[in-house]
């Protein structure tokens, strides 16, 4: 059976920061791709959205909820919802942009990040993309993992791919750690990233997927400067 992908999301979670991981003791939970779920595919026009809600944790580092929307073919925002800071950066399609407490600046740099990936509604279908002139490098060990390790034209170990051998699933992309995948609406999503970097590292956590949730083109476009309601997404 072919399977279908969405054409919007929005999601829900919980971003923890810290100097190590909060889930560093456990083991990634990849799950494969041979069991035999029994799915019925919804089609391209069935799923518009996706929408994630965040989960309690009690923990030392410090853990903020996000919200985060996407919308074919290259319109995303994601929700910072800090107390102190509230932060939004959106793309849509044409201007990246992002806004704080100190204020609203139109982003320079207009390439695709791996937050843009991984928040694609269609991203596996447009994987070449994202990482065009796709080339495998051979076989290693990640985490335990045989993996394949594919490199693109970006030349950078921050794009850099790895495909577990058994499963199929891409559980790396540089150095976010794509965790605990399940399926929603017979597509599987990571719902764990984890991001190390020197120094330290950040999780996100999301929490609940949903599609077809309704969200109008206007909200991801670059607000006029004071026009913007930096709590609308506290509501």
């Amino acid at each position: 059976m072919k399977k279908r992908f969405p054409v919007c999301l929005l999601f829900l979670g919980t971003l923890i920061f810290g100097q190590t991981s909060a889930f560093a003791d456990s083991d990634p939970a990849v799950h494969s791709m041979k069991h035999n779920y029994h799915l019925e595919f919804p089609t391209l026009k069935q799923i518009l959205e996706r929408y994630v809600d965040d989960r309690p944790y009690a923990g030392p580092k410090k853990v903020i909820p996000f919200e985060a929307f996407s919308k074919i073919p290259d319109k995303s925002l994601f929700i910072l919802k800090d107390p102190e800071n509230i932060e939004r950066e959106g793309f849509d399609g044409n201007t990246r942009w992002r806004q704080d407490k100190n204020g609203l600046v139109q982003r320079e740099n207009q390439e695709r990040s791996q937050m843009d990936y991984f928040l694609d509604p269609q991203n596996a279908l447009r994987i070449q993309e994202y990482f065009p002139r796709m080339e495998l490098m051979g076989e290693a060990k990640l985490r335990g993992f045989s993996v394949y390790v594919l490199e693109n034209s970006r030349k950078s170990p921050h794009y850099t791919l790895y495909f577990d051998v058994d499963t199929g699933l891409l559980i790396q992309i540089g150095y976010y750690e794509l965790h605990e995948y399940q399926a929603v609406d017979g597509v599987r999503f990571p719902f764990r990233l984890e991001y190390s970097r020197k120094g330290g590292s950040n999780t996100y956590i999301f929490d609940d997927v949903r599609h077809n949730i309704p969200v109008d083109d206007e909200r991801f476009s670059m607000p006029g400067k004071g026009t913007m309601d930096l709590w609308a997404g506290m509501r």
